[in-house]
């Protein structure tokens, strides 16, 4: 499926852009709890939506990269000794 969406940019040039990306239509098996749980924590009441801004989030977040534990301990270290020196 091909999907065209035109996006305008208001700024003093009208400038129109055409956009064309390819999507697809995918599938998954959940608990029920977990997407309720999913759809509560996002605050997007349709599991579309509740599923979209999850993998979104995920392709964003620096926190799954392979080293995630790693950086999120130094993350919560260099807070730490922030908190520390600011006393």
């Amino acid at each position: 499926m091909i999907f065209v969406g035109v996006l305008n940019i208001q700024n003093h040039h009208h400038v129109r852009v055409i956009i064309m990306v390819k999507i697809v239509h995918a599938q998954t098996v959940l608990q029920e709890s977990t997407l309720e749980e999913l759809k509560a924590k996002s605050g997007e009441p349709a599991t579309k939506d509740a599923i979209a801004m999850a993998v979104a989030h995920y392709l964003s977040c620096q926190y799954t990269e392979q080293d995630s534990l790693e950086m999120k301990l130094d993350d919560i270290i260099k807070k730490k000794k922030g908190h520390v020196l600011n006393k």
